[in-house]
């Protein structure tokens, strides 16, 4: 089984090369991680890869999923609220 920090390596290597390809530069795309349905243990292996964006469909999502990294979600999740 692939493990979350092969595919976020294989993800972002096939971006770098779309951008290229495109003529967009890599640092202006953002890589947003879904952990809705991942447990903790993966959302954790997720950050320690440096993923720093997370969808969630709520900014207290993720930090539920387990105290432990309750304060690094706090600090990885950038969440903005619906448009009305």
């Amino acid at each position: 089984m692939t493990s979350i920090t092969e595919n976020l390596e294989r993800v972002r290597l096939q971006i770098a090369q779309t951008a290229a390809k495109s003529g967009v530069q890599f640092d202006e795309i953002e890589l947003v991680a879904i952990s809705k349905t991942h447990d903790a243990v993966k959302v954790r292996e997720a950050i320690e890869a440096e993923q720093r964006l997370f969808g969630e469909k709520s900014g207290a999502g993720g930090a539920s999923k387990d105290s432990g990294i309750a304060v690094k979600l706090a600090m990885a999740f950038r969440w903005t609220p619906p448009e009305k």
